[in-house]
């Protein structure tokens, strides 16, 4: 039987979790970024009540399960509303009606990725074809920012090509082409997302992207390494690589300063931590100011100064920290070390690349518990973890099997 051709969009669940997040990523690349109009994109999700809804009789939820989910909402929602109640001057810049739209619309899409996987009876297959769709639906808008990108750099050689708009929203989205690309089985087609992805990140200078996409890679390649040569081997050369990399060090630092600008006057390595730090000092002096209760979620204008330590402070963990509380942070926390650890039990390979690089994007940009299509893209990787039976992932039949990236490899049958 012929493998279904590439291009091809399913009707089916997998189908539409790929058009709902593609949607939001052709609106906020080449519209705009407005709260407003991120809402309107944002809309595209509440497509998963349909299938909870299909599925109502089906979905059970255990006692474990509910428990976890009121103390999330509760640490998440309780302290902006002891926020409001305070008096203090950011209670009345607290946005009552996007805490109110995120609290209704982040639970729906955790229940339909939770749903969805618990549902799933080959959990590599739909997650393949989810990541198939979702290739084909981003291509056209990387096309276009790889094209822009070229047309800035060849317009003004001696500049920073920004496409479209926001450059971090734009790394996202080629960070997560780049991820789904990955899950695709043929070689062609891997090569070509790798190599789009790389260059176009370059010509933005999106230094973030660069680093989460050398953790795709190398995650990658020492999978795939481990698998053909066993993990002594893979060991050996890591060590082996470290001296030479130790020995050449000179050379490696010029080729990684093409790519990270390490010695750019105003983007340089100095500047992308020194200039963050300042503003993770602050940071911190408000999280100790107000440690449980935080300065509330999405706080603007900040009533302190002209830096908001929410917006502003490149880092997702201590944004989470300054405007939801303690409570949430560890909690959230929580969350993350646990789906790391069930990964490496059921040995979820394209998770790990997700889940490692995503992190590590959001460790240098502003992120919260947003609904972007790359946030959501992390939640649906946690949800798994934590969903997914160790069984099903070792489960071999005599046809399928479910492949490190989270596809399928054939096995060919006896003659």
């Amino acid at each position: 039987m012929r493998e279904p051709n590439l291009v091809t969009i399913p009707n089916n669940e997998a189908g539409w979790m790929a058009i709902a997040l593609a949607i939001p990523s052709f609106f906020i690349v080449l519209v705009g970024t407005a709260p407003l109009m991120q809402g309107l994109f944002y809309l595209v999700y509440t497509v998963g009540f349909w299938y909870l809804w299909q599925h109502r009789g089906v979905d059970r939820y255990s006692p474990r399960f509910m428990f976890f989910g009121i103390l999330f909402l509760v640490a998440w929602i309780a302290p902006n509303i002891i926020t409001k109640m305070s008096g203090r001057l950011e209670s009345e810049m607290l946005s009552l009606p996007v805490l109110i739209y995120h609290g209704f619309v982040l639970p729906l899409i955790l229940l339909w990725f939770r749903s969805w996987t618990l549902r799933s009876q080959q959990p590599g297959v739909d997650l393949q074809s989810f990541c198939k769709t979702l290739l084909v639906l981003l291509t056209p808008l990387v096309a276009l920012i790889l094209i822009e990108s070229l047309r800035l750099k060849i317009q003004l050689p001696d500049h920073r090509s920004d496409p479209f708009n926001y450059p971090h929203l734009t790394g996202e989205v080629l960070l997560m082409f780049l991820l789904v690309g990955l899950a695709v089985p043929r070689r062609f087609i891997k090569g070509m997302v790798v190599v789009t992805t790389i260059v176009s990140l370059t010509l933005i200078e999106n230094r973030g992207g660069l680093l989460s996409t050398a953790i795709i890679l190398g995650l990658f390649i020492t999978n795939k390494m481990i698998q053909r040569v066993g993990y002594k081997r893979v060991l050996i050369a890591l060590l082996a690589g470290g001296v030479i990399g130790f020995i050449c060090w000179p050379i490696i630092y010029r080729l990684l300063d093409n790519f990270f600008l390490l010695e750019h006057a105003s983007r340089g390595l100095g500047t992308g931590v020194t200039f963050r730090v300042p503003v993770w000092i602050d940071t911190w002096q408000e999280i100790q100011r107000v440690p449980w209760t935080g300065v509330g979620f999405w706080v603007s204008p900040y009533p302190y100064g002209e830096v908001s330590p929410g917006k502003q402070v490149h880092n997702a963990f201590l944004r989470l920290w300054v405007e939801n509380g303690s409570a949430l942070f560890v909690f959230i926390t929580g969350v993350l070390l646990t789906a790391a650890i069930q990964i490496e039990r059921k040995g979820l390979h394209w998770h790990r690349m997700a889940l490692i690089s995503i992190l590590a994007y959001y460790f240098f940009i502003p992120r919260h518990l947003t609904l972007n299509p790359l946030s959501l893209l992390l939640y649906l990787t946690i949800m798994q973890a934590l969903c997914l039976p160790i069984k099903k992932q070792r489960n071999q039949s005599n046809r399928t099997q479910v492949s490190p990236v989270g596809g399928t490899k054939r096995n060919k049958e006896p003659r």
